[in-house]
């Protein structure tokens, strides 16, 4: 699966989903759920990271869609404990779509934290803001970054293949002594060479 989709395997992203997945589990050792949903919401979550380096777009969505609904089963899916698991799909959707994406995600966010569900009065919301803006332009710094390294590798190796084209290939000592650049039988290639012995 690695040769087939190289892209999946990432090292940065694997190392960053391994990053919020101890994240959110400190976080359950630290603060257990109480209640069968919040276990099931965590077991949820958790999944979601674990597959994420496989199924990069849907799980992003998924572990979205999973910490907004969450709040309708138990209380223990607060902004808190889905954090970590929140900024992950939106820096991973970020790299994975484009920039209108992007921009859709930061208004929605910004519609959401300032009409739809304010946060409490403890929550700084411009700091939120600018928390998920980062997230998003950092998720599209990796994937320009990732873009240009692919550019400089396809445009080098095009170079190197048009610089070998304009190299006769010799099959022979006698075939690159004649230089009309075609193909010399072994015969003539003989015979020339025995003549230039003599």
């Amino acid at each position: 699966m690695r040769t087939q989709h190289p892209n999946l395997w990432h090292p940065i992203r694997f190392a960053i989903m391994l990053i919020v997945l101890a994240w959110t589990i400190y976080g359950v050792c630290y603060e257990p759920p109480t209640d069968i949903f919040g276990v099931i919401w965590v077991a949820m979550l958790v999944t979601a990271l674990v597959l994420s380096p496989l199924f990069l777009k849907s799980t992003s969505v998924a572990i979205l869609v999973i910490a907004s609904i969450g709040d309708l089963f138990t209380p223990y899916a607060h902004l808190g404990n889905s954090l970590p698991a929140q900024l992950y799909a939106y820096g991973m959707l970020a790299y994975s779509t484009n920039a209108i994406i992007v921009a859709t995600l930061l208004i929605y966010y910004v519609v959401n934290i300032l009409l739809i569900d304010p946060p409490d009065p403890n929550t700084n919301p411009v700091a939120m803001v600018s928390m998920y803006a980062m997230v998003l332009l950092l998720g599209r710094m990796l994937s320009w970054s990732e873009k240009n390294n692919a550019e400089k590798l396809r445009s080098g190796a095009e170079q190197e293949s048009s610089a070998g084209i304009g190299k006769p290939r010799t099959h022979c000592r006698c075939h690159s002594r004649c230089g009309d650049g075609r193909f010399v039988s072994s015969v003539v290639c003989g015979a020339t060479a025995y003549r230039w012995q003599l």
